[in-house]
């Protein structure tokens, strides 16, 4: 009885999987970009909660996506209708809205391919952490922890007044938890993980904004991993009789006849700095800090 009660304040090992603890932390950065690699693209069902100044509320989503920049976000009503389509190829975007009967096409630029979110951020970058992966700052330096509460290990990187703390698990190496500090970001939380002998998948991405101003929630049902990709999810045709409007990097309506500024989809826009709210759609604008 003595051993027993004794042993239920005993602190359970960390299993570091068969090769054990890892003391470089350049090593353990190497595995988390190993680990991310192997997830490509993810396609099928799930569900985005939001909680903005804004909006509130959740819907259900159709979601095809897949490395660099392909996008594919179907909102869906409460009897899975499609609401409405976003679609990017990784230099042009469309958003359909089947209540407002209308087809947008642009550059895609953070602004448009974040249509559908209260916050602004890169395709790049979207595609990037739905398929589980955190973005990291330009680090000067990295430094190698193990988290015996979170029983993980804890990589701190630093770029000059910027850290990014990231909670890593010590068996799959897939990033559980990403804070930045010291620049207008946002934090990520990775849960609830499909794992194969291949990959480890997220099935639980939150993202909150630093300035408290919009949570996200993403939780997918039915999703396939590294499927046969279908490139057809990311074209798009207006059906017929829809009007189609053009508009620029910022989101805003052109006339036909002008000769709108091209501007690179991922290029970092001055008139939307990184924390501050996008004017043309009323959004925060939001990002991991970018290096100088």
């Amino acid at each position: 009885m003595f051993l027993t009660l004794a042993c239920l304040g005993c602190t359970k090992r960390i299993s570091f999987g068969p090769e054990g603890e890892l003391r470089d932390a350049r090593e353990v950065l190497a595995r988390v970009d190993a680990a991310e690699a192997k997830v490509i693209s993810l396609r099928g069902d799930g569900r985005l909660d939001v909680d903005s100044k804004d909006a509130r509320g959740g819907v259900g989503l159709f979601l095809s996506v897949s490395r660099p920049a392909l996008l594919h976000l179907e909102p869906l009503d409460f009897f899975n209708r499609p609401q409405g389509v976003l679609v990017s190829d990784g230099t042009t975007f469309w958003l359909y809205s089947v209540p407002e009967s209308v087809v947008l096409t642009g550059p895609a630029s953070p602004p448009n391919v974040s249509r559908l979110l209260p916050i602004v951020i890169p395709a790049t970058e979207l595609v990037s952490v739905m398929l589980g992966q955190a973005p990291r700052i330009d680090a000067e330096s990295v430094e190698l922890a193990v988290d015996e509460a979170q029983r993980t290990y804890r990589l701190t990187l630093t770029r000059g007044q910027v850290v990014q703390t990231l909670w890593v698990h010590p068996e799959h190496f897939r990033v559980l938890r990403s804070e930045v500090r010291g620049a207008p970001a946002y934090d990520l939380q990775f849960s609830d993980f499909l794992t194969t002998a291949q990959v480890a998948v997220p099935r639980r991405i939150v993202l909150a904004s630093q300035a408290g101003e919009a949570r996200l929630e993403l939780r997918y049902k039915d999703v396939e991993v590294n499927g046969s990709l279908d490139l057809t999810d990311f074209e798009f045709e207006a059906p017929e009789g829809i009007p189609v409007t053009r508009v620029d990097a910022f989101g805003r309506a052109i006339d036909a006849a002008s000769d709108a500024t091209p501007v690179a989809p991922d290029a970092d826009i001055d008139e939307v700095p990184a924390g501050a709210r996008d004017e043309a759609s009323g959004r925060e604008a939001s990002g991991p800090p970018r290096s100088p």
